[in-house]
Order: structure tokens, then C-alpha cells, then sequence
């Protein structure tokens, strides 16, 4: 992405905020909890789980930093022989690659993944951590946390290294490690094996930790260096997502070209796990999921395990009672009314309207939208609160299907709308046609606009 092409200029970093970390007893380890498992076993990718886009661009950008590649869904997401292929290869019309990003956020945890990594001049899969939406949803960078970018040009690159960092505020600082493997380069960020990397599979994994985090591969502790998880004005940032992506070419990989004789193939991943710690206890088994890992037993935090989020529990079209107005199609001019039922309104704010619109199937744009106010009593509360809105379809629109969604917004200028700059707050679809842990925007109805 943008933000990625900068890291080959190897940043550093200083921290302005500190968070104490407690080592105690065993019998906290009863607090590490599976949090994300998807072994990749089931006939097709699981899109409640995984997005197949980068969330930037209304969460359809589907390429960044001048590569060859663009993300797309055709057969690049390959499950068989239980594991997902990120397959990559090229077109008539350009190459094309696979990408996974998780619907879920976090804030720290044990993050871990077993992959198959590609071969040749030009490759550029990877598995790392990027900030997602704020409150108002809203996108900055960084930070970001690289667990690995397997980068090869065949020169500066090659098959025997990966590449990890970190990128957060303030550029140009000194970084600060607790401990790196001789074989991790704290110039260059990069470590180098003596064998290839690509020839086996391998587990990557990232304890993350409020002051700090530590990057593993097969078990073995790569570095642990200082880090905290802030924005360019140094607070903290919004929750991080999960991605692995089969980039091809760039400034970076396809510095000397792609070697295009080794396509198409895949970047193959076994499975991703997530754990974190709670206070709360309860712990599940595999964590982590690889016996060569980290032993949690004596490592806890304190610190939320996402950014809490309203939930749309339920929301619907109210369809007309007579029989007239049940056969007649909606027509330019014409009010609808959505009913929609919503949860733990008092982590939106106190500013919050329930929002209604309809969004072009195509371009994802909102075509005609209604704000109906909360009430501050009710959006100061956790309980299950019913609301009502009715949505005029515009004059002008044109004749045809169109998503209708619902979200929570702080209230904005007709002309910042036009411009698509909704202040949308992320929230959790539980709604029948749309079941995602984290959305600004949940789909509950499909409309047909007649003449």
C-alpha cells in the first residue's frame, strides 16, 4: 500500500506512552483465549470471516505500491487439500493475485500463521497487522506491524530472507530491541537463513503486547523490540486487522522483473490463529496452536481486546399492509420505512443518528440517505433499543436494485455526504443478510426502483 512503500526507506521509532506488563503466576495462563481459528478446511473462503480487498477505497483498493498485481476473485482463493492458495498468475488483461484481511479487529494477542511460501524473482507475499476504522470511520496510518514480507529481487533480496518491522509515530527514531536472533539485521530489518525459505513450510508468529512485541518463526525467537500501537499525532490508534497477501512486482520485488516462468502458483497458509489474554479467565486450548511456540502461562495484560462496537441486531424493510401498495414497485418520489433494532449504543458516543440509505450496487456509493436522531437517554444505554426512519428515494434516481443499509452516524452537512465523508461509527451486523463482527455500513434489503 501507500504507507508500505515508505518502509523501504527503514524507518525508526521512539515511544511516548508507557503501559506496565505484570508476569505472574501459572495461573493466570487460564486467561488466553482463541479468538480467530479458520484452518482453511471448508470448500470456499469463509466472507464473514475474510475480505478479499485492502479496506482502504470503501474497502475495495485492490493493489498498492506500483505492483503488477491486482486482487481478485477469480480463483484466487483457492481452498484444497485443507489450506487456502493465494494463487497469482498472469492475463491477458495484467496480473491478478490473492488476499485475505480479517473482519475482525484486535488489540494485542498471540497472532500466528503456517504458510507455504512461493518461489521466484518478483514475489511478494506477507502476513502483518494494519490499523482499521476509528469511531467515526475514519482511516490513518501508521502503525502497522509486519510479521514477515518475503520480498525477493533476486539481488538485494533473495529467497533466503524475510523482512519484518514495525511502523508507528514518530518517524526517524531510534528503535529500542530487548533481543535480536544474530541472524536479524537491525540495519536492514531483515532476517537471513542459510536456506532457502520457500522449500517447507513454516509457522511466522507475533506476541503483541501493549510496550512491545516479539516476531517468531518455527519457534525460534526472531526480536522483540518496543512498541506501542500510536497514530502520527502519538495517541493511540484504531484496532488492527489481519492480512496475507500475494503481491507481484514493484519498486521492491520486481526491482530486476518477475520471473515469470514460475506462475501461475500460490501462497499457500495452513491456518491463522488468534489468541488474547482477558482477566476473565476461561481459557481454550492452542495457544498457541504451534507446540514450538511461545509458553504463555506467565505473560497477561491489561487492555481492551477490541474497540467496543454498537450492533445492529436487527433491522428490516417495513412493508405496506395493503394489497395496492404491496404489488406497486417503489418509485422515485416515494418514502420508505426501515425498523431497525440496536445494542450497546453507549459505545458509539453521544452524538450518534441511525442512518439509512440506499448505495449503488456497483460503486458502492450512497445514492439517497435519511439520519433519524437517538435520543440521548437511549444512546447512553447497553439495551436492545428500537428505531425508526423513513427514507425518501431521490426524483432522479435511476430505475433499478440498490443495497439498502443501515449504520450509526454523527449527523453531517448534505455536502460532505455528497462527497462521502459519513462520520460512520463501526459497528456489528447480526442481521440476517449480513452476519460481519465489524462494518460501518450493515446490508439488510435489497430494493427495486421502478420507473
Amino acid at each position: 500500500m501507500v504507507m508500505r512503500a515508505l518502509k523501504v526507506g527503514r524507518f525508526s521509532y521512539i515511544l511516548v506512552l508507557t503501559v506496565a506488563i505484570a508476569a505472574p503466576s501459572g495461573a493466570f495462563a487460564a486467561g488466553w483465549k482463541v479468538v480467530l481459528d479458520d484452518e482453511f478446511t471448508a470448500s470456499t473462503l469463509d466472507r464473514s470471516t475474510w475480505a478479499t480487498r485492502y479496506i482502504y477505497s470503501n474497502e475495495t483498493l485492490d493493489h498498492l505500491n506500483h505492483e503488477a498485481e491486482h486482487y481478485r476473485d477469480n480463483d484466487n482463493h483457492v481452498m484444497k487439500d485443507g489450506a487456502l492458495h493465494l494463487t497469482a498468475r498472469q492475463t491477458p488483461d495484467g496480473w491478478e493475485s490473492g488476499m485475505i484481511r480479517s473482519q475482525q479487529t484486535f488489540y494485542y494477542g498471540y497472532f500466528e500463521a503456517r504458510v507455504r511460501l512461493p518461489k521466484g524473482r518478483g514475489i511478494w507475499p506477507a502476513f502483518w497487522l494494519n490499523s482499521d476504522y476509528n469511531i467515526d470511520g475514519k482511516l490513518a496510518w501508521p502503525p502497522e506491524i509486519d510479521v514477515f514480507e518475503y520480498v525477493v529481487n533476486g539481488r538485494q533480496d533473495t529467497e533466503n530472507m524475510f523482512h519484518s518491522a514495525g511502523s508507528n509515530y514518530p518517524a526517524g527514531a531510534k528503535l529500542d530491541y530487548s533481543y535480536h536472533d544474530p541472524l536479524y539485521s537491525l540495519h536492514l530489518r531483515d532476517y537471513v537463513s542459510d536456506t532457502p525459505l520457500n522449500q517447507d513450510w513454516h509457522v511466522f508468529a507475533l506476541l503483541w503486547l501493549p510496550t512491545e512485541y516479539t516476531v517468531f518463526m518455527d519457534g525460534k525467537k526472531i526480536y522483540t523490540r518496543a512498541f506501542q500501537w500510536l497514530n502520527k499525532s502519538g495517541a493511540m490508534a484504531p484496532p488492527a486487522h489481519v492480512l496475507l497477501n500475494f503481491a507481484v512486482g514493484g519498486s521492491w520485488a520486481g526491482r530486476y522483473g518477475i520471473d515469470e516462468t514460475n506462475f501461475p502458483q500460490s501462497f499457500d497458509v495452513d491456518y491463522v490463529r488468534v489468541c488474547q489474554f482477558s482477566e476473565s479467565g476461561g481459557a481454550t486450548d492452542g495457544c498457541p496452536h504451534d507446540p514450538r511456540g511461545p509458553d504463555l502461562k506467565s505473560i497477561r495484560y491489561q487492555a481492551a481486546g477490541d474497540m467496543k462496537k454498537p450492533k445492529i441486531v436487527d433491522a428490516s424493510l417495513v412493508r405496506p399492509t395493503s394489497r395496492a401498495a404491496r404489488d406497486a414497485k417503489n418509485v422515485p418520489g416515494t418514502k420508505i420505512q426501515v425498523r431497525a433494532e440496536v445494542a450497546d449504543l453507549s459505545s458509539a458516543g453521544n452524538d450518534r443518528s441511525l442512518f439509512v440509505g440506499m448505495r449503488d450496487l456497483n460503486s458502492k456509493t450512497i445514492v439517497a440517505s435519511t439520519y433519524t436522531a437517538i435520543p440521548q437517554d437511549s444512546s447512553n444505554s447497553n439495551a436492545l433499543q428500537t428505531l425508526n426512519a423513513y427514507l425518501a428515494i431521490p426524483s432522479q434516481l435511476i430505475p433499478g436494485r440498490y443495497d439498502l443499509v443501515v449504520g450509526l452516524s454523527a449527523q453531517v452537512a448534505a455536502i460532505d455526504l455528497k462527497a462521502g465523508k459519513e462520520q460512520l461509527t463501526p459497528i456489528s451486523c447480526e442481521v440476517k443478510k449480513d452476519e460481519r463482527p465489524k462494518a460501518l455500513l450493515c446490508v439488510i434489503d435489497q430494493i427495486e426502483i421502478g420507473q
